[in-house]
């Protein structure tokens, strides 16, 4: 939101001027800027009040419009003849949009400064420190602007956002819940509650609120990869596989949901169909020695002797400490000898 400076402080749809805005920003430009410097040894006169509420509407228009550096060069001029906490705000704004976020910073902190109690302001600090990873500092400012307008759902919502970038899951959920409990509908909640609650290992939970979420879009590829793993948590491996199966059409390049498509159908014993799912998954990393291991193990179970063997020699490359683990399941004590010649050098591990 930005704001006027109109004295009813109602906003206006100038949207209309977005499409004169080529002609209208030098115009305005050339007349207000020489009237600002006109004024400035009477900064509370009546002249510069109208100036100021010209600039604004000009500012405002030129930030709805997407001319963010206009908007920028207008709310300085603004602040010129009148340092006030709506004026810093707006430049906060135009700043953020160009991910000129140092600038931004500097410019929520004035206004915070000059009104504590500005809830916007901290809101959108927040948004700017998730924006440069600053994610205890954002959590901070949401925690504050949660203080001031303790029933915004969208605060509590990007709050949970904050904590979850830190991994910081119980706190996470709360926030969700409280957005959750302000607008049950609210976009974007059962999605992240169910992603949140799957990796708290709170696994009914997530199903809960995935199944909820895929009501709404069933094209969000965490939600049906939390889902499917909070059903193969619950040991619901038939469960599992559906979701896991969307998430890899939607998404068909993520290693793991191929891993946890593979591990649901070696759990049920449809070792056959494990394989095609592992496979996809080592050949998009081919560098993950879990995935290798887990499909010799798979080869191993279908009697692939000569597989599960190929497999091991690739784990062994990758991870000495996993192929150990690996020998161990698909070598019998009376085939050693073999293995020995084979590789030459099993008999010394």
């Amino acid at each position: 939101m930005i704001y006027y400076y109109k004295i009813s402080d109602k906003m206006t749809n100038y949207t209309k001027l977005k499409y004169y805005n080529f002609l209208l920003i030098p115009l305005m430009l050339l007349i207000l800027i020489p009237a600002v410097s006109f004024g400035e040894t009477g900064r509370n006169s009546k002249a510069n009040i109208g100036i100021l509420e010209s600039l604004n509407k000009f500012g405002s228009t030129s930030y709805r419009s997407g001319m963010h550096k206009e908007a920028i060069q207008t709310f300085k001029q603004v602040i010129g003849i009148h340092r006030g906490y709506k004026a810093q705000y707006n430049l906060g704004c135009a700043y953020s949009k160009l991910d000129m976020h140092e600038d931004a910073i500097k410019s929520f902190k004035h206004s915070i400064k000059l009104r504590p109690d500005f809830a916007d302001a901290h809101y959108h600090l927040g948004l700017v420190y998730v924006n440069s990873d600053m994610f205890k500092d954002a959590i901070q400012s949401f925690i504050q602007a949660v203080n001031l307008t303790p029933d915004n759902a969208e605060i509590h919502f990007n709050l949970g956002l904050a904590y979850s970038r830190l991994g910081m899951h119980e706190e996470e959920i709360e926030s969700y819940n409280e957005a959750k409990r302000i607008d049950p509908e609210y976009i974007g909640i059962y999605n992240n509650l169910g992603v949140a609650y799957s990796k708290s290992g709170m696994y009914e939970e997530a199903i809960v609120s995935c199944r909820r979420a895929i009501e709404v879009n069933p094209d969000d590829v965490r939600v049906q990869t939390a889902l499917g793993n909070a059903y193969a948590s619950l040991g619901m491996y038939e469960e599992a596989i559906g979701p896991l199966k969307q998430a890899i059409k939607i998404s068909p390049d993520d290693v793991r949901v191929y891993k946890a498509l593979g591990n649901a159908y070696a759990s049920l014993g449809m070792y056959e169909e494990a394989i095609d799912p592992l496979r996809l998954a080592i050949n998009i990393n081919p560098d993950d020695a879990d995935g290798h291991e887990t499909l010799g193990i798979i080869y191993h179970h279908l009697n692939y002797r000569g597989l599960a063997l190929e497999q091991y020699k690739i784990v062994r490359i990758l991870d000495r400490q996993l192929a150990k683990k690996l020998f161990n399941v698909i070598i019998k004590k009376n085939s050693m000898l073999e293995v020995d010649t084979a590789n030459g050098q099993e008999q010394s591990e």
